[in-house]
């Protein structure tokens, strides 16, 4: 994927974040002048085809020159939600904006905010966006006279910019709580995470989701407490059936800490399901994570393999199937292709296709080419194969 322009050095940067089914793909590249100067991050757009980028219309610059953002995430409709640094008509910088781009355009649309500072800054950042272009993301929440009052999960509705604040599992005694909505299916559903607070106490951080059209947090069910009652689990990604993929702390009887455990929360109902684990540790422990879910319920993300000697070594890129089963990605690459290790799946599409990040070694341990990190594209193994192609560009899904 080509980038804005060249260094000094003749090098540039480009990062790609998200693709539609079409291979439409947004992320950004640093833009440089004609003189080479830096002129910030910009966001970008590589049409079906083609690997030059069509810059993306952002909000102003720095007297400079400079601006900086990022396109995150791209709809079926081709509708992109990012975003990027407002700067005032004298060069101000007043902070992030959540924005929306229209399908095949370029211009830039403002999103709304919940408050700002008495200098007029703030920052809000979309997460997702659906084919309606309804966006989700969060942003900073500031009182009538300013202050600070945490990140708040906001929903931007399609054909509006109106920021729409979802709802919180309570306040502490100043009236702070912090949450991000992370993904929205095609229904509208949104899924995230919010603290919870009972009676001004702190308990943890609940994963919730928020219905179409509606602000209440339905809180969704997590994997036991520790000794003070306190809890942790996060919904990260929703596909169109409603099933939501996420991580939930694990506790034991006497609230002993047993590690983070993906689960998943079948049809958008509260009951949350623990994935099958990697291996425990001796303490009966395991931890594994969670990156995306695909339509047919494909769950992607990494796990820890305890046995293994090497600390590198021990975060694997893993697969899970419908009925909960993992799959070490690891155990079906044929080892003269080139992989040390691959240690996590960021992102799986609706026809199979996985993409993340390892470390390849083209030559072995023994040859002078040093191992490096490198993305990898790969499909579901049917029945015990894999196809593994190394790449230069990827789709990683963000985690907020």
């Amino acid at each position: 994927m080509g980038g804005l322009g060249f260094d000094a050095q003749g090098r540039f940067n480009s990062y790609a974040y998200a693709t539609d089914r079409l291979g439409t793909v947004v992320g950004n590249a640093n833009k440089y002048g004609e003189d080479r100067a830096d002129l910030g991050t910009r966001p970008v757009r590589w049409d079906v085809g083609s690997t030059v980028p069509v810059e993306l219309e952002s909000s102003g610059t720095s007297p400079s020159g400079l601006s900086f953002g990022t396109a995150v995430a791209i709809s079926a409709s081709g509708a992109i939600a990012g975003q990027v640094t407002k700067y005032l008509p004298d060069g101000t910088d007043v902070g992030y904006r959540a924005v929306r781009w229209a399908p095949g355009g370029t211009a830039v649309t403002e999103l709304g905010h919940i408050g700002t500072d008495p200098a007029g800054f703030t920052h809000n950042y979309a997460n997702a966006i659906n084919s309606a272009g309804t966006v989700v993301g969060y942003g900073r929440k500031h009182g009538g006279s300013g202050q600070m009052l945490g990140f708040r999960p906001i929903r931007w509705d399609a054909g509006s910019t109106v920021a729409t604040e979802l709802g919180h599992l309570g306040l502490d005694p100043s009236g702070v709580t912090t949450g991000r909505a992370y993904d929205i299916n095609e229904t509208g559903v949104a899924v995230g995470e919010i603290e919870r607070y009972d009676s001004g106490v702190f308990v943890g951080t609940r994963a919730v989701r928020w219905d179409p059209g509606g602000v209440d947090a339905i809180e969704l069910q997590h994997l036991g407490t520790d000794s003070s009652g306190s809890a942790r689990a996060v919904a990260y990604a929703i596909n169109n059936a409603g099933t939501i993929a996420g991580e939930s702390r694990k506790y034991g009887p006497s609230g002993q800490d047993l590690g983070n455990r993906a689960v998943k929360w079948v049809g958008g109902g509260p009951a949350v399901t623990e994935l099958q684990q990697l291996e425990f540790n001796v303490a009966g422990a395991a931890n594994s994570y969670v990156n995306d879910i695909n339509r047919v319920e494909f769950i992607v993300g990494s796990a820890l393999r305890y046995s293994e000697p090497n600390p590198m070594l021990r975060s694997r890129a893993v697969l899970w199937y419908p009925d909960g089963h993992i799959v070490d990605l690891n155990s079906l690459v044929p080892p003269e292709a080139g992989w040390w290790i691959l240690l996590r799946a960021c992102a799986i599409s609706d026809t199979g296709w996985i993409t993340g990040i390892g470390w390849f070694d083209p030559d072995g341990p023994a040859g002078p080419i040093a191992r490096y990190q490198r993305l990898f594209l790969t499909q579901i193994p049917e029945p015990a194969t894999l196809v593994l192609l190394g790449l230069a560009a990827a789709i990683v899904r963000r985690r907020g």
